[in-house]
């Protein structure tokens, strides 16, 4: 891909891109508008939503794969979490207190997220449901429940889990909401060692976003996120395609595609907005 880019930011800093990108052909018009509240907000709900799956698998004592984890854990050493386990009524909550505290990773929380389980997660059918109690990630609200069932290995052998959001909502500093329902199939393919994971994601997701565009999205490639990226500082799926329909609150329509790549542990994606394109963006977390 080429190197004359324009930042997509996956966080709530996002708000500062540019509406106009820079087409990848030369029989495109550059200057064209792709909707991009629609995809910003979509990236802030996967970082969210990614934000609690590695908070809930730090408690939980697994890694993002399912594999155990060895010692104690990290938790120990977080100087905000108080974690209560009940064993009999099978619910871990972790509560990071009613004011604002700085965690290991630089974020600021506050309020619970509960976690109910229904046995060991290794099984096939365990389900850990999340849900959540005044919880907030830098002043962001976030409610919902999410459910992750353990399917048990597909044909091939590899773990596949099923993520179900619920009512997804975040409420932002300014008081506006994106909401989300999703259903994700996520297939951890095993390397030989750690390094060499890499993870498929499947399925669809709807919502609203800030300024009332409703949305629907449908992964028509899956989406690859590979173990080895992340030493890179490449969080982001590095190949795959996301399918958006998008209808504004005026009544017009678009249809976006964001393809993230060959697979390269890269930050960079294309989009092609109604037919349009395609546009290279970078991806980037603040």
């Amino acid at each position: 891909m080429k190197a004359n880019l324009i930042p997509i930011y996956f966080s709530a800093l996002a708000l500062g891109l540019l509406v106009f990108l820079n087409s990848c052909t030369e029989d495109e018009d550059p200057a064209v508008t792709i909707d991009e509240e629609t995809l910003i907000d979509e990236a802030i709900a996967d970082e969210a939503w990614d934000d609690i799956d590695y908070e809930v698998q730090r408690v939980m004592n697994f890694d993002d794969g399912g594999r155990e984890l060895g010692g104690s854990g990290e938790r120990q050493n977080d100087p905000c979490a108080t974690v209560t386990r009940d064993r009999e009524t099978k619910t871990v909550t972790v509560d990071y207190g009613t004011e604002n505290c700085e965690g290991l990773d630089g974020r600021f929380r506050r309020g619970k997220i509960v976690i109910s389980y229904t046995g060991s997660f290794r099984k096939s059918n365990a389900t850990q449901t999340v849900t959540f109690e005044d919880y907030f990630v830098n002043d962001r609200k976030v409610e919902g429940s999410r459910a992750i069932t353990n399917l048990g290995p597909n044909e091939e052998g590899y773990l596949q889990q099923q993520i179900t959001l619920t009512n997804g909502k975040l409420t932002l500093t300014d008081g506006r909401e994106i909401t989300r329902q999703a259903t994700w199939i996520r297939t951890w393919v095993r390397g030989n060692n750690p390094q060499e994971d890499e993870y498929l994601i499947t399925g669809s997701a709807s919502g609203i976003n800030r300024n009332g565009t409703t949305w629907q999205v449908e992964v028509t490639k899956a989406l690859v996120k590979k173990r080895a990226c992340y030493s890179d500082r490449v969080p982001f799926p590095v190949e795959g395609i996301r399918s958006y329909s998008l209808e504004k609150t005026d009544g017009s329509t678009s249809a976006i595609v964001l393809d993230y790549g060959n697979g390269d542990c890269d930050n960079l994606a294309l989009v092609t907005k109604d037919g349009r394109g395609p546009f290279e963006i970078e991806l980037k977390r603040k």
